[in-house]
């Protein structure tokens, strides 16, 4: 004679037919309620674009598997950075047979702009607007636009760049320090040398010994130079 748990202790079998009969009705009731549930798709051409179903986040589209959802009225928002954003409205009747399709349709208005730099904190301008500082991560107007990015004491970044709406444009850069070269550091040191010797010979004539004869004082006038 076969037994439901052969070779298993009298009390191992009994708790093994409780679990077995107790999670019947709660399997049935689950099968219950999913047959209230409609099933509802969601059809976009763009895919990453987030899905907030009642104000609460869903996923990034495309779901693996239709979405079930209650009898009643429900909105949808689908959002996608650089894109227009969705928002629908759908009322599932109570008793429904079949899927609904929700088509949603986002348009591309802007492109992504991403910069990062070495070291960060420089400034970032988009045809001469100020955008923000690195690292940067904004929306831009489609078209040609004129990239600057700059930094005190470092070597700035121009480019003009197409850009696409829904497309996504990013640069790393690395802005070296400016130093200045030894010739104009040369020429500088070499010129305050030299008003230095004119002010020195300057200063001796000025203190030297009035011509014999000549009655006038000694006149000493302030000397000021500038750099």
């Amino acid at each position: 004679m076969t037994t439901f748990c052969p070779d298993r202790p009298l009390v191992l079998c009994a708790l093994a037919f409780a679990f077995f009969f107790l999670g019947l009705p709660e399997a049935g009731a689950q099968r219950k309620r999913n047959s209230k549930l409609t099933p509802v798709e969601i059809s976009s051409l763009v895919d990453g674009a987030e899905l907030v179903v009642d104000g609460k986040y869903v996923g990034l589209l495309p779901l693996k598997e239709p979405l079930l959802i209650s009898p009643g009225e429900h909105t949808f928002k689908i959002t996608k950075r650089g894109y227009t954003d969705f928002f629908a409205t759908l009322k599932v009747p109570r008793r429904h047979r079949g899927v609904f399709v929700v088509q949603a349709d986002v348009l591309p208005i802007n492109g992504i702009l991403i910069i990062e730099t070495s070291p960060p904190g420089a400034s970032v301008s988009v045809d001469g607007q100020y955008m923000g500082e690195t690292p940067f991560d904004g929306e831009v107007a489609e078209g040609l636009r004129r990239l600057e990015v700059a930094m005190e004491g470092r070597q700035g970044f121009v480019k003009e760049l197409t850009i696409v709406a829904g497309e996504t444009y990013g640069h790393r850069l690395e802005l070296k320090e400016l130093v200045q070269p030894f010739y104009e550091r040369w020429l500088f040191w070499a010129s305050v040398a030299a008003a230095g010797g004119v002010i020195t010979a300057v200063i001796l004539t000025a203190e030297g010994n009035p011509p014999v004869g000549s009655g006038n004082p000694r006149v000493v006038l302030p000397l000021r130079v500038s750099f």
